[in-house]
């Protein structure tokens, strides 16, 4: 065949194309782009994981170790301690989560969240605690102060965050109810007609409202207020003096009303505890007894609202004084005198009557025995009598003013009916110096509702024979200018001694 020819006949067989031959053509076309595309994307996949994974083990937190469970339930608890706290204060509030799963129980770690109400109020980061033998507990705690917006019973919430991808947060968060108080103020403030918080009830010192003498009484008004108003609460008053020494008695403030005595008032003390009333207020008496007290001494007062642990108390002074009696007044307050003997007292040999004061007071008045020369210790009682008729079946004067003191020197000597001596078994004068206290309360009351003691007692032996008459004297308190204070002298009544 010519080339002529077979040009002739390529162009003829090959210019023809069966009816399907594109489709045919399309689809090798297709898979070939398949083939070729997959062989890339499998090359770029191997080239992806050789990033992307090593690239999520470092960012991702890894799961604790020994687990293979999702996401553990956990328990938490939250403790507030004090579970009562002022404004200003702080609580420490201690949270606990613990791994509540079966197997593989692990430590959650992460933060707790202190929520009051829905304010989160700060957080602290958990850590292991195996002092209680489950290594699968986590701890921590805060503090937290409250302000006057919390007054009343906020809601504490424990808000566990979990970080560790093992452990889940409980459903609901606990909760702890706080008590927050807030803090009243305690001021000792003047009423009216006084310029001070204290004033001596019986003005001695002009010039020195809040100067009183030993064993006078001292008034104090209280005014406790917060910042919604006037506070009823319990008030406790403590003292402490610049110099050690005396006796300190507070006691109720009855405004001139007795019967709060035994309706209202606390016994007397070495502490003072009352309720201020619905305005707020509180007011006391003070008393501060000495044996002797020559120079002024600085008493201060520490007044507490204990219902309220944490409030900072009040503090306020006042000054002690030596007795004032002038120089004119030398015989001092009135006494009267009990005798109370240990033996040889006959049953009913006793006689009573009413003190100046009002108080009834008893001794005896006969003593038998049937051995010569026995010995018989007495005791005498010198007691106080002011205010006259303080105390008696209708009193007079104001009780909160009462200002009676026990004496603090002086000898009681004993004497027969013709002023000669009783002897002691020595054969010596039987004597002895008195001090503050009514030695037996036999026969000497304690006044309305246990107010301060009023009386000094001593004993001696008594050395006594044959039958007689006798008698205790009391030589008393010179006073201004050779005591700084005075009681004036008093006989006690005649005891009849029969002895062989």
């Amino acid at each position: 065949m010519s080339s002529t020819r077979l040009r002739a006949w390529k162009r003829r067989w090959l210019g023809l194309r069966h009816p399907a031959q594109n489709l045919v053509e399309f689809g090798i076309a297709v898979a070939a782009v398949s083939v070729f595309g997959l062989a890339g994307l499998n090359l770029l996949g191997r080239a992806e994981e050789g990033y992307f994974i090593p690239l999520s083990q470092t960012l991702a937190p890894q799961a604790p170790r020994g687990t293979d469970d999702v996401m553990h339930p956990t328990n938490v608890t939250i403790n507030c301690a004090p579970s009562t706290v002022i404004v200003g204060n702080s609580t420490t509030c201690a949270f606990t989560v613990r791994d509540i799963w079966t197997v593989k129980r692990t430590w959650p770690q992460g933060t707790v969240q202190l929520l009051v109400g829905t304010t989160n109020s700060g957080s602290c980061a958990l850590v292991q605690d195996t002092s209680t033998g489950d290594p699968a507990l986590s701890k921590c705690s805060l503090n937290w102060s409250p302000t006057t917006a919390n007054v009343g019973s906020p809601i504490l919430y424990a808000h566990y965050v979990p970080s560790d991808g093992a452990h889940a947060p409980p459903i609901a968060d606990q909760q702890f109810v706080l008590t927050v108080q807030d803090p009243p103020t305690i001021a000792f403030t003047p009423t009216t007609g006084h310029t001070t918080g204290c004033w001596d009830a019986n003005s001695v010192f002009a010039s020195f409202p809040e100067q009183v003498e030993m064993g006078h009484p001292i008034v104090c008004h209280l005014s406790v207020t917060n910042s919604s108003g006037p506070v009823s609460t319990a008030i406790q008053v403590t003292e402490s003096v610049s110099v050690p020494g005396g006796t300190p008695y507070f006691s109720c403030f009855t405004n001139n009303n007795r019967n709060l005595y035994s309706t209202q008032c606390n016994p007397a003390g070495s502490m003072f505890v009352g309720n201020s009333d619905a305005t707020g207020q509180l007011t006391f008496v003070y008393r501060r007894y000495y044996a002797t007290l020559t120079s002024n001494v600085t008493d201060t007062f520490t007044a507490t609202a204990t219902a309220y642990p944490g409030s900072t108390p009040t503090i306020h002074t006042v000054t002690i004084a030596p007795p004032n009696v002038g120089v004119t007044q030398k015989a001092g307050h009135h006494t009267d005198m009990t005798v109370q003997c240990s033996t040889n007292v006959p049953t009913g040999a006793q006689t009573s009557w009413v003190a100046p004061s009002g108080l009834t007071l008893q001794t005896d008045t006969r003593l038998t025995g049937t051995v010569t020369n026995s010995s018989v210790t007495c005791t005498t009682i010198v007691v106080d009598t002011e205010p006259l008729s303080v105390y008696g079946a209708s009193p007079t004067g104001n009780i909160d003013n009462e200002d009676a003191f026990a004496p603090g020197t002086g000898t009681v000597h004993w004497f027969d009916s013709i002023n000669n001596p009783i002897n002691d078994p020595t054969g010596r004068p039987a004597t002895c110096q008195v001090s503050p206290g009514t030695g037996p309360r036999t026969y000497v009351p304690m006044q309305l509702n246990g107010l301060p003691d009023y009386a000094s007692a001593c004993s001696v032996p008594l050395k006594l024979s044959g039958h007689q008459t006798i008698f205790a004297q009391y030589d008393g308190e010179p006073g201004p200018p050779t005591s700084p204070h005075a009681h004036a002298s008093v006989q006690s009544r005649q005891i009849d001694s029969d002895f062989p």
